[in-house]
């Protein structure tokens, strides 16, 4: 019988209480009832784990197909970039600002930027001055701080023991 890991807890708890009305007393018929929730549980633990390890795959696999393609992405557009730097090339050699042909038109359109050849001796008055003010909590502080001073309390903030599940 396939059970959820709510139905196999819930037994085992049924079990234990069985086993208080008892007065501490492992009947034949709980010892079974213990092996086979015992070994349901053990069943769903592998099972979880399977699926656990086949998802981690497929998002380690879905991982290296997006670099893959990023890579495909920067790539192509280093081609166009050299494509389109050729085109131009061609036209100012030709000194020509349009260009057409029976499916595309090609022009030069005029454009002005600014080229910073020596920021050493750019004027103050064209340099903004920038200060950023990043504000955030410090959740290392507060951890250590709250194991070293047992007892003391940090007002927002709570340290909660935890268990992680680790699948190997």
């Amino acid at each position: 019988m396939n059970k959820t890991l709510y139905e196999i807890a819930q037994e085992y708890i049924d079990i234990y209480n069985e086993l208080l009305d008892s007065g501490g007393e492992i009947t034949d018929e709980l010892g079974e009832k213990l092996e086979i929730n015992a070994e349901n549980k053990k069943v769903k633990f592998e099972n979880y784990a399977k699926l656990i390890k086949t998802l981690e795959g497929k998002l380690k696999i879905r991982n290296d197909e997006v670099e893959r393609l990023n890579s495909l992405n920067q790539s192509d557009q280093k081609v166009i970039d050299s494509l389109r730097t050729r085109l131009e090339y061609t036209m100012k050699l030709f000194e020509e600002d349009n260009f057409e042909t029976s499916l595309f038109r090609f022009s030069l359109r005029k454009s002005e930027a600014i080229i910073i050849e020596d920021e050493t001796l750019i004027p103050e008055k064209f340099i903004k001055k920038v200060t950023k003010i990043v504000e955030s909590i410090s959740k290392t502080d507060i951890k250590n701080f709250l194991k070293e001073n047992e007892g003391n309390k940090v007002p927002g903030a709570v340290l909660e023991k935890r268990k992680k599940l680790v699948v190997n």
